[in-house]
């Protein structure tokens, strides 16, 4: 520009049309321009930028949602009988908490180191991650490993709302799912509630 000052058109520009970036630098040879090469190193910032997703966990079977601290907060039941509400529904073992991460700054073969807070207590040992088929998907360390795009099914106990050694019952509880891939770390809070309702089996 200063070589030609305000004739921004035959001179070095950036302009961008949807997430296509249009530069004018390359048409000399980088070596004996400085400016040139800012100039493209200009485009390549400006082109990743806009494109960087801080990717997100998204739960499937989630009732509802709200807002907790200014915060997204995903709503998940637990259903227990109406009768005796320290009882779960028949054949109820565990919470299921359906959920994929999805982060476009990944490949397909990437995966993400995933785990399971409560607060800051770590509770990922004391929960279960299945696959799409059903398998059981074992602790690396204390961690699990999931892939982009594929729904997994997170298995937390029914005794994190009722444990029948102490005869205590929860209204609710909060867990914060977590997934790291290379770059950020991505989280989604998760408020499970008791529902009551009448076994009529």
């Amino acid at each position: 520009y200063k070589e030609c000052p305000r004739d921004v058109v035959n001179n070095y520009y950036i302009y961008s049309v949807g997430n296509i970036m249009y530069t004018g630098s390359g048409h000399r040879n980088f070596k004996d321009y400085d400016d040139e090469v800012k100039l493209f190193i200009n485009t390549i910032v400006a082109a990743y930028v806009p494109e960087k997703d801080p990717g997100r966990i998204e739960i499937e079977n989630g009732v509802g949602q709200t807002i907790i601290n200014n915060e997204k907060v995903i709503v998940v039941y637990a259903y227990f009988d109406a009768d005796n509400e320290s009882v779960p529904v028949a054949g109820t073992r565990s919470v299921d908490i359906e959920f994929f991460v999805d982060d476009s700054n990944l490949d397909s073969d990437e995966n993400s180191i995933f785990y399971v807070k409560e607060g800051d207590t770590d509770i990922t040992g004391q929960v279960e991650l299945y696959d799409e088929a059903g398998n059981k998907i074992l602790l690396s360390g204390s961690q699990y490993s999931v892939a982009k795009g594929y729904t997994y099914t997170l298995k937390v106990p029914i005794e994190f709302l009722c444990d029948p050694a102490t005869g205590l019952n929860n209204d609710s509880r909060m867990i914060t799912l977590f997934a790291q891939p290379a770059v950020d770390t991505i989280s989604q809070k998760i408020k499970i509630i008791r529902r009551s309702i009448f076994d009529l089996n």
